[in-house]
């Protein structure tokens, strides 16, 4: 193993063809330098920042109705406590965010849009039942359920909102900032 580059808090080194990427606090990054070419990688004490030009982010429901393909994503996880969320998804709706012309939908059989308010609407598989999508009726991004994407994702959680409707079985562990409503 020898040091390719070292910058701020983080070191990549390389093996064979692999990559390693650690920095203080963050969960470490392997990629095989034969399948992708790094344009720009950022790393700092609370988050990897993955830049590559070959390779989309996928995600699907459950049973592969519903896949698709996005260039990027926000690095942070918004987990929401409402009770709507909690009836919707069987817990809490823990999601990421994308602009949505920038998703492609290599699968769509299955996508269903439920209008849950007059002010939002929910994806989800009709046929396996998996909650995949929130949208605001007039906004230009997308709500994408974190859990959907494929690994690995190198998104954090980045706050907790309706906190003050979460539900009485959990505690919420994490040093995320806690919001009472959104």
């Amino acid at each position: 193993m020898f040091n390719l580059l070292r910058c701020d808090n983080a070191v990549l080194s390389a093996q064979m063809t692999m990559v390693r990427v650690a920095a203080n606090g963050c969960s470490e990054l392997f990629v095989d330098l034969t399948f992708t070419q790094f344009s720009t990688l950022t790393a700092t004490t609370h988050t990897i920042r993955r830049y590559r030009r070959d390779e989309m982010i996928n995600g699907r429901c459950d049973c592969g109705a519903v896949s698709f393909e996005i260039e990027a994503v926000r690095e942070t996880v918004t987990i929401c406590h409402c009770g709507q969320c909690r009836r919707t998804s069987g817990h809490l709706w823990a999601s990421t965010h994308a602009a949505y012309d920038k998703l492609k939908f290599t699968k769509d059989d299955g996508l269903q849009w439920y209008s849950s308010s007059d002010f939002a609407k929910r994806g989800f598989c009709k046929s396996c039942g998996s909650s995949l999508f929130d949208r605001m009726n007039d906004e230009e991004g997308i709500g994408i359920a974190a859990g959907c994407l494929d690994l690995p994702t190198n998104l954090q959680v980045g706050k907790h909102i309706f906190v003050k409707d979460k539900a009485d079985y959990y505690e919420i562990a994490d040093n995320a900032p806690q919001i009472d409503t959104y």
